[in-house]
């Protein structure tokens, strides 16, 4: 009878830390009669950022398999973590596996005339994360909402509903759900899973002191079960509709309120025309989520969204 070991090595197949020790077995033959030995796959130990582990190439952690030679077992790997920044248009997501993922979203800070002398801080925007279960293959989509600066000049609404000004845009909200469209063509919550309020514009005052809320015109944070007031929002104009912020129409200069499941209001001038308030911001919405949360004001920038496989 003769014999010889045979060995399974492990590799991590993109890993960016960890180990796995290999596992050897004998192997006997004689006169065209052979015994091979079974080994059992072990558990992972690699890691590999932003993925999360799927088996390996020879069948489930624990399945028994038969050596008849040396061989190579690699780890198989699922992509975890979808991110999405601002493209100015729909962006999609396809489960690759039916699993609960958790969904979090940040909308876009308002517009403030880029930073201008005469200017406070826009609202930044809203945060909202949850839960879903989605099935294997399930095609959803993502809106990511515009800075309000970068419709400084324009005079335009800012990707998926911030009002439009001339110096002072409000911030793009920020969706995902299951209808392909921004929040103001969804018209209603049907198919919407969550959203973060984008940020009211600044407001422009005798004497903006930096935003600092209170004391500078700052626009509304958006965000949470409803949108920050601007300051001094006894000024505020008319509110905003189902995904977009209120502008006025009668002075493209006055701050305009962020967008969101409800826009924001725009904020008036006073009646000697020496300042305008901030627009509101956004409100967000949680009501297509599991364990869903919110916080208001915490982004900066174009808005964000995140997809993770639990």
């Amino acid at each position: 009878v003769y014999k010889r070991t045979l060995t399974a090595t492990f590799n991590g197949n993109g890993a960016t830390s960890g180990s796995v020790a290999s596992i050897s077995g004998t192997q006997y033959y004689n006169n065209g009669n052979i015994a091979n030995p079974t080994i059992t796959l072990p558990a992972n130990g690699y890691s590999r950022t932003n993925y999360k582990f799927n088996g390996w190439n020879y069948g489930a952690v624990g399945a028994k398999i038969t050596l008849t030679g040396n061989i190579t077992v690699s780890a198989q790997w699922i992509q975890s973590v979808y991110a999405y920044g601002y493209t100015g248009g729909m962006q999609s997501f396809t489960a690759p596996v039916t699993g609960t993922y958790l969904l979090e979203v940040w909308g876009a800070q308002g517009g403030n005339n880029n930073g201008a002398s005469d200017r406070a801080t826009p609202g930044y925007g809203g945060y909202g994360a949850g839960y879903v279960t989605l099935n294997q293959g399930q095609v959803i989509y993502i809106c990511v909402g515009e800075n309000g600066n970068r419709a400084i000049r324009q005079y335009r609404y800012t990707y998926n509903g911030g009002g439009r000004a001339y110096d002072a845009p409000g911030g793009g909200a920020t969706h995902i759900g299951t209808r392909n469209g921004t929040l103001r063509e969804y018209g209603n919550t049907s198919g919407l899973f969550i959203v973060a309020g984008g940020g009211g514009g600044a407001g422009a005052g005798h004497s903006p002191n930096g935003g600092v809320l209170g004391h500078g015109y700052q626009g509304g944070s958006g965000g949470g079960a409803s949108g920050g007031y601007g300051y001094a929002q006894h000024y505020a104009g008319d509110n905003g509709g189902f995904g977009y912020g209120g502008w006025n129409s009668g002075s493209e200069w006055l701050a305009a309120g962020g967008g969101g499941l409800y826009g924001g209001a725009y904020g008036r001038e006073d009646s000697d025309s020496a300042w305008t308030a901030g627009g509101g911001g956004g409100s967000g919405y949680i009501g297509g989520v599991s364990n869903g949360s919110w916080s208001n004001g915490v982004r900066s920038g174009d808005g964000y969204a995140k997809i993770t496989l639990c």
